[in-house]
């Protein structure tokens, strides 16, 4: 019997046996039918239903009827239309009844996935909604609070998927009104998520515990709060709950309505005396949630209802903080009309503004600017919003507050300017835009590199192309002697260090170690760099602090088409370094050894 029963529930799920695909044979898929039209037995092309239990039909003459759920199922599926009693889901389909609660955007078929019919007979008929089965089931001694792989009674599921005449009867069966399934909760905290509030009222008038917390902590207010089930929610006040409970986050249900945008939820409890200024684990008010989410309606009925306008989270922001983060502009409209001051900071010392820079909220930071917030404002670090904005690679951003006064070559703390963060995070149309209205391309970092040093080593061609056309000195040194060139060698930008050269950069240029460019060329491994570099006049011998050359590098590395160019552009393979080494000496590949020392091995020519 458990075989058939599970290839009858199939049946009834797909509308028929499934096909490779796992499609129904004879029917659309079930996301793209009713939930009525789930649960009603398939009829072939004539209009006459098609016997569906997982059986051929020639077979099924052949087979005893059991009497058990098999039957049931089969017998139903026989019938030309399915009997008004038959079923739940031939009186609501699995739906909330329309006197009692609101449009739900959840799906209104069975919620829990087709594997969960392996899980004991009296917990599928509640799934499916077959009244009739759970009654037989019932009345044959069917242990009401057998549990399923989840930790789930039959009453769970029944509550989850709105069966209201099988809460019923699993109730009047002694069915646990408090069992919890894996996660802590009871039926009622499934019917609470799901909005059910005629399920609701059956389950508290039973005895539910409406204080009862699952495994997060979460009440079954918390849950109807969350998904904007304003009827669940007055019917759970209206019954005394607890609505100052928080959760193990600190969340209360105001927050979880705030959070959801669910003005009328919001208005319910604010009416029954709710604090609206409680905070959560990160010292988060409903205000700060509300904000966040661009909730404009909630944020005005808190702000009505006296929430602290200026509560801090643990980040040091504040509500205006919160909605210039999200980008919110109605909210930000809001404040400003209610004199909200907009230039209160957070513990990094942000503005709204640095934050809605940050973000690349053009239209928030609109609001601000023509509302007098401060572009040229620092934080702690000395960022302004512009070096954020920057920073960040907002265009529009970086484009809106050049236009309405911010000074492109304001420092941070580390005597960085915009343009400086623009090209080390690789913002190309930001630098570009930058050294288009005067940003100083001389300034240096802390390492003493210059704005061309800090493109080389992004090989940003547009930008390096930019501040050469700007004048920017392509020979200039950072602290540690390095050139563009260097940097741009040692990495492999071959069309940097063309753009390098063709502007004059020196190919002979050493570092405080007398690291020529072609030594960093040849440590990293391009080969045909190096070839490039030879051409333009690098001398392939150059020895650095130990006496090594480009040749003693590479052979050393192992990067035989390094050697290669090495030798074709004239490196000697005697030198010998400070160490007394010669290039072969280092060479641990093989095909290197053999080419260095046959051109040691051969004889001088006069």
């Amino acid at each position: 019997m458990f075989n058939l029963l599970n290839k009858g529930l199939a049946a009834v799920y797909s509308g028929g046996p499934p096909t490779k695909d796992g499609d129904s044979a004879d029917m659309p898929p079930v996301s793209s039918r009713s939930s009525g039209d789930a649960m009603k037995p398939a009829t072939a092309a004539g209009g006459l239903p098609k016997v569906q239990v997982g059986v051929d039909v020639a077979q099924k003459k052949e087979e005893p009827d059991d009497g058990g759920f098999v039957g049931l199922l089969r017998a139903q599926a026989q019938e030309t239309g399915a009997s008004s009693g038959a079923s739940e889901s031939a009186q609501t389909q699995g739906e909330k009844p329309a006197a009692v609660v609101e449009p739900n955007i959840h799906s209104s078929l069975p919620r829990r996935l087709p594997e969960r019919i392996l899980y004991g007979d009296l917990c599928n008929a509640a799934l499916i909604g077959n009244h009739d089965v759970v009654e037989k089931l019932l009345k044959e001694g069917e242990d009401v609070n057998e549990r399923d792989k989840d930790g789930e009674i039959a009453l769970h599921i029944a509550a989850q998927e709105g069966h209201s005449s099988i809460v019923d009867l699993l109730l009047e069966a002694g069915a646990q009104v408090e069992a919890k399934n894996k996660d802590g909760d009871t039926p009622l905290h499934n019917a609470s998520r799901e909005g059910y509030v005629d399920i609701v009222e059956k389950l508290v008038s039973a005895g539910a515990d409406v204080e009862s917390k699952n495994q997060k902590g979460d009440t079954s207010l918390h849950l109807a709060a969350e998904r904007g089930h304003f009827g669940v929610v007055q019917k759970l006040v209206d019954r005394g709950t607890d609505f100052t409970i928080k959760n193990f986050n600190g969340i209360t249900v105001l927050h979880a309505a705030s959070d959801g945008g669910h003005t009328n939820v919001v208005d319910t409890l604010i009416n029954a005396g709710i604090d609206v200024n409680y905070k959560d684990v990160n010292g988060e008010s409903s205000l700060h949630k509300a904000a966040m989410n661009g909730h404009v309606g909630c944020v005005d009925r808190l702000m009505r209802a006296g929430a602290d306008m200026v509560a801090r989270n643990d980040n040091g922001h504040t509500v205006i903080h919160c909605a210039a983060i999200g980008g919110h502009v109605g909210i930000v409209d809001m404040l400003i009309k209610n004199n909200f001051d907009i230039e209160i900071v957070d513990e990094d010392g942000d503005l709204a503004l640095h934050k809605a820079a940050t973000e690349g909220h053009v239209e928030v930071v609109d609001r601000l600017v023509k509302a007098g917030s401060d572009v040229n404002a620092k934080n702690n670090y000395e960022y302004t919003p512009l070096y954020n904005a920057a920073l960040s690679g907002n265009f529009h951003v970086v484009e809106y507050l050049i236009a309405h006064g911010s000074n492109v070559n304001e420092k941070d703390g580390n005597g960085n300017t915009a343009l400086h963060e623009a090209v080390s995070r690789q913002h190309a149309a930001v630098a570009k835009k930058l050294i288009a209205v005067g940003a100083d391309i001389t300034e240096k970092d802390v390492y003493g590199s210059s704005m061309l040093f800090n493109a080389a080593i992004w090989g940003n061609v547009d930008v390096v192309d930019s501040l050469i056309k700007t004048g920017a000195d392509v020979n200039t040194k950072n602290k540690g002697d390095s050139t563009a060139l260097h940097e741009a060698a040692a990495r492999g930008y071959v069309p940097v260090v063309d753009r390098l050269l063709g502007a004059g950069a020196d190919v002979n240029a050493k570092d405080k170690y007398n690291h020529s460019v072609l030594h960093k060329a040849a440590f990293g491994g391009h080969a045909d760099l190096v070839s490039t570099l030879i051409r333009s006049g690098a001398n392939p011998n150059a020895q650095n602090n130990d006496g090594d050359t480009p040749l003693h590098i590479g052979s050393c590395m192992g990067h035989v088409g390094v050697v290669k160019s090495l030798i074709q552009g004239g490196a000697d393979p005697n030198v010998v370094n400070e160490y007394g080494g010669i290039p072969a000496d280092d060479a641990e590949d093989e095909e290197i050894r053999a080419l260095l020392m046959s051109m040691m091995s051969e004889p001088e020519t006069e």
